[in-house]
C-alpha cells in the first residue's frame, strides 16, 4: 500500500441488499503517479475481500502553475488484479489519446464471453472490473480466459483465470 491513501472512516457497515458510499482520500507525499490497493473486507463467504485499485497524481504546492494533467504515454493493457480470481477482477489500461475502446473477455475457445466496454474514452489511466458473469448475466465456469483490448489501432490481449 501506499501512505498518500488513505480511507475516512476507514471502517462502516452497510446492511445486506443496501448499497454505500465511502471516499478515498489521495494526500501526495511525492510529485508523479502513485497507487495502492484498497482491500474491503465483506461478509460474503464467496467474497470475502473485495480489492480495488487506486491511483492519484501527487504535485508540488505552492504559489505556482498548475501541473499538466498526467496523460500515458502509450496505450498499454496491464495484467489483470488478482489473476487467479474469484469471483471479480480489475482490468486496467491506460489510453494516451481519445480512442474508440472497446474491451471483450473471450472463452479458450475464442468465443465472445463479456463485452465490458464499447465507447469513447478520453486519455487518461483507466479501469473496469469483470464479475465473472457472461453477456447474459450468468456466472462463466472456472477456466481460462482472455481479454481483449481494442484502442483505435492498437489491440493487445492477456490472459487471465477464474478459480472457483
Amino acid at each position: 500500500g501506499s501512505s498518500a491513501f488513505s480511507v475516512s472512516p476507514n471502517a462502516f457497515n452497510v446492511a445486506t441488499g443496501d448499497s454505500g458510499k465511502d471516499k478515498v482520500y489521495f494526500n501526495s507525499t511525492a510529485v508523479g503517479l502513485d497507487s495502492a490497493l484498497v482491500l474491503l473486507a465483506t461478509n460474503d463467504p464467496l467474497n470475502q475481500v473485495i480489492t480495488i485499485k487506486v491511483k492519484g497524481i501527487g504535485s508540488t504546492t505552492g504559489v505556482q502553475d498548475a501541473p499538466p494533467l498526467l496523460v500515458p504515454e502509450a496505450f498499454v493493457l496491464e495484467q489483470n488484479y488478482p489473476n487467479p480470481f474469484n469471483p471479480s477482477t480489475t482490468i486496467s489500461y491506460q489510453l494516451p489519446k481519445e480512442s474508440n475502446v472497446e474491451l471483450r473477455i473471450y472463452s479458450v475457445l475464442g468465443e465472445a464471453v463479456r463485452t465490458l466496454l464499447s465507447e469513447t474514452q478520453a486519455a487518461g489511466y483507466k479501469s473496469v472490473v469483470w464479475d465473472g458473469r457472461g453477456d447474459a448475466g450468468l456466472s462463466v465456469s472456472s477456466g481460462i480466459y482472455f481479454y481483449r483490448l481494442k484502442a483505435g489501432e492498437f489491440v493487445q490481449v492477456r490472459k487471465m483465470l477464474l478459480a472457483k
